[in-house]
């Protein structure tokens, strides 16, 4: 349920070759506002798409997560990391946080969700959503979609 010590993910990776690659092939084929970039995800790609806007603030302007498997590291670390990231960094993205407590592992990510949402609602525009009587799965994301996409276009 946590990362083991001395493990190195490929999120910097995967960030670089957004930022650096895949917009560049975006930019070709559409036009794109550097000022409304957003990042999506569910479920692990929630945890992904938080840690990319909050690495790169500058780079997306809003971060849409839902389901964000923040509970698979240790509660005190993600704390910890989380609070001196937002101690150091002063622009952050706009946050769009979905979380559903219908089911066990779903209800797992409620107490993490919510303490980021708390961390984060005084220092950018956020919304936290929760359903309590929804599961972990993509109908249920799909049910505020929407929601979330809105929130994207309405904010800076």
């Amino acid at each position: 349920r946590y990362v083991p010590n001395g493990y190195k993910g490929y999120a910097d990776k995967l960030c670089d070759f957004i930022i650096n690659e895949l917009e560049n092939i975006i930019r070709n084929h559409f036009n794109v506002n550097d000022n409304k970039r957003a990042i999506m995800g569910s479920s692990m790609g929630g945890i992904f798409s938080f840690y990319a806007a909050l690495r790169n603030p500058e780079f997306y302007s809003c971060c849409l997560s839902f389901s964000t498997a923040l509970f698979l590291y240790r509660s005190k670390h993600v704390k910890n990391k989380f609070n001196a990231y937002l101690s150091s960094n002063p622009i952050l993205p706009n946050v769009f946080l979905y979380c559903g407590a219908g089911d066990k592992f779903e209800g797992a990510f409620e107490p993490l969700n919510y303490y980021v949402y708390r961390k984060l609602k005084n220092k950018t525009n956020v919304v936290y959503v929760l359903d309590s009587k929804e599961i972990h799965h993509e109908k249920a994301w799909s049910k505020y979609y929407n929601h979330a996409i809105d929130f994207w276009f309405e904010n800076k």
